[in-house]
């Protein structure tokens, strides 16, 4: 009976003494949320040569656990916030798609419970935990939880200029360099006169799901998605809040005039460079 109280003030010690902290990485190329959870653990949690060899075991496990405890519940934390930020739609979040229907509420909140544990490991100064989401997937992502079920709703305009493409494209890269674009679930491409050349409800929702509509790339690597051959295009601009991006009206009925042969759109075979 005199045990418990000691081990209760052991354990609330350790509590306040540890420091726990998470950090969020989203792999782009991946399509994957990755969310590092740690928690130090206490200084009297180190061998006291004074205490017996039992209640230095004891201290060891609930300082252990405690951390363990503490870095998963920061990590799952973390994972919750970073998720509901991301941006859907130029207007919309993750956490108002959420407040709007609960049925996508009560799927991203599954997602972030079922997220796969990748590390649960004692560390040398203290507990490792990490967790990884799916942005993208056929299966158990955030596409499939929030994308809303659409399929091939609208059309793709047709050219308004007759143009001629010698070449069998693979993809589409735009290059927005220094324009300040920002990433969404559902981006669009849109030439000068306001016109949608390339927008969700034109896509196959299975395809958007698996790969998102677009990759977003900072790097000098052509992304796999658009293949070896992809049509490279210069923004000339933005709107929607800096998530839409605006190509010249010639270089839009290029764009779809490549696409009308080539069909690289319903595959998602779009990346954007920023």
């Amino acid at each position: 009976m005199k045990k418990w109280p000691m081990f209760l003030a052991g354990a609330i010690t350790v509590l306040m003494c540890s420091t726990a902290f998470a950090a969020v990485v989203e792999d782009t190329d991946k399509a994957e949320v990755t969310v590092t959870g740690y928690s130090a653990y206490a200084d009297h949690l180190k061998q006291n040569a004074d205490a017996t060899k039992a209640t230095n075991a004891v201290n060891q496990y609930i300082g252990t656990n405690i951390s363990r405890d503490e870095a998963m519940q920061d990590a799952y934390k973390q994972l919750e916030t970073y998720i509901r930020a991301i941006q859907v739609t130029p207007d919309k979040t993750v956490a108002d798609c959420m407040a709007e229907d609960a049925v996508v509420n009560k799927e991203v909140m599954a997602l972030i419970k079922d997220a796969d544990i990748i590390k649960d490991k004692e560390g040398t100064d203290g507990y490792n935990f990490d967790l990884k989401v799916k942005i993208y997937g056929i299966n158990n992502s955030l596409g499939r939880s929030v994308l809303p079920h659409i399929y091939n709703t609208s059309a793709l305009p047709t050219p308004t200029q007759e143009v001629s493409v010698d070449e069998a494209y693979t993809g589409l890269i735009i290059d927005c360099t220094g324009l300040g674009l920002k990433r969404i679930m559902m981006p669009a491409i849109k030439d000068t006169t306001g016109r949608s050349i390339y927008f969700y409800k034109a896509m196959q929702w299975d395809k958007v799901v698996r790969y998102g509509m677009a990759a977003y790339t900072t790097k000098e690597v052509i992304p796999e998605r658009v293949g070896e051959a992809p049509l490279m295009i210069k923004a000339i601009g933005l709107t929607d809040s800096n998530t839409t991006v605006v190509v010249s009206d010639a270089d839009a009925d290029l764009i779809l005039t490549a696409n009308m042969d080539a069909k690289f759109f319903l595959q998602c075979a779009v990346a954007f460079k920023y």
